[in-house]
């Protein structure tokens, strides 16, 4: 498929038994990022959605009921897409404020000019006094920064999602994994900066209480969707009050940083370098080595016997 060149498509992340999310998100989409001029791709496994005022494509590329790895919908999906690059963004980042549509197109006029960078995320995570490399509010991500790799909402070059997509993920394995595997990826991945002006004002439920957790509503959804006139039984899918929210961000904090110790190896670059040589060994080379070490063993055992 030809790629239509500095074009764009938006990716909203879903599924069939979260349907019950798509009128609020598109609801708020609407108002929030009026005159929106990019096409829309819900990416779900079998049922199909419309939402007046908005063009929303479903690709039905499974049967219902069908059980599909999240990598495997997300590389099939993209099979489909035209544009060169692509937002990514899931079905509970709902918009907070309204979207300044010249404010969107310089941040997108980032990425199309500088072609080292694979992705520019909206989520503000960089702190402001980070000694980084800046385009404009986005700081640069390195390479042995946690979840380099991530489902924030984010332009991604399309070539640069699909290099990083493996299939038999689902998604927490795609930003566990694809950080590891990006440890050597020489291009760029940026996140926004901390307290700046938002561009796409996302609800990123860990810091704001939005969204879902695990399934369930955080504490703010309900004021959100009160706002827009939005009916919702939270009762359905239960509701996470402050304190739950705020011990599973505690949780998830501690998963952080056994995930930098684990994998990235904080602290110890000489391991982080040698683990990540050793993964990176092509598997012909790596069975070549194995037979020559089992050689030499066995030349050991025999000058044992002898002695």
């Amino acid at each position: 498929m030809k790629l239509i060149k500095d074009a764009l498509t938006i990716i909203v992340c879903s599924c069939d038994r979260y349907d019950d999310l798509w009128y609020p998100y598109f609801e708020i989409f609407k108002n929030q990022w009026k005159n929106c001029k990019y096409p829309i791709v819900l990416n779900t496994e079998s049922k199909t959605y419309a939402h007046e005022g908005l063009k929303i494509k479903c690709l039905n590329l499974y049967k219902e009921g069908e059980q599909v790895p999240w990598s495997d919908r997300m590389i099939e999906t993209l099979k489909h897409i035209d544009t060169e690059y692509v937002l990514i963004t899931l079905d509970d980042h709902f918009l907070i404020s309204p979207v300044d549509n010249a404010k969107f197109e310089e941040a997108f006029d980032i990425i199309k000019k500088h072609k080292r960078i694979s992705a520019l995320s909206f989520i503000a995570f960089v702190p402001a006094d980070k000694k980084t490399k800046w385009h404009g509010n986005f700081g640069l991500w390195k390479m042995n920064e946690f979840f380099r790799i991530n489902l924030d909402t984010a332009i991604w070059r399309k070539k640069a999602l699909e290099r990083n997509l493996r299939k038999g993920e689902d998604a927490w394995e795609f930003e566990t994994k694809g950080t590891e595997r990006a440890l050597w990826d020489f291009t760029e991945y940026y996140r926004y900066k901390q307290n700046a002006e938002p561009i796409l004002d996302i609800s990123f439920h860990l810091r704001r209480g939005y969204g879902l957790i695990r399934g369930k509503w955080c504490w703010h959804n309900p004021e959100l969707f009160k706002q827009f006139n939005i009916p919702m039984d939270f009762s359905i899918r239960g509701y996470m009050d402050y304190d739950e929210c705020i011990g599973y961000v505690e949780n998830e904090n501690g998963t952080n940083a056994e995930f930098n110790k684990t994998v990235l190896h904080k602290g110890n670059r000489f391991k982080a370098f040698f683990v990540q040589a050793k993964r990176r060994i092509p598997a012909k080379v790596k069975i070549f080595l194995s037979k020559i070490k089992q050689f030499f063993l066995r030349i050991g055992k025999k000058k044992e016997k002898k002695t």
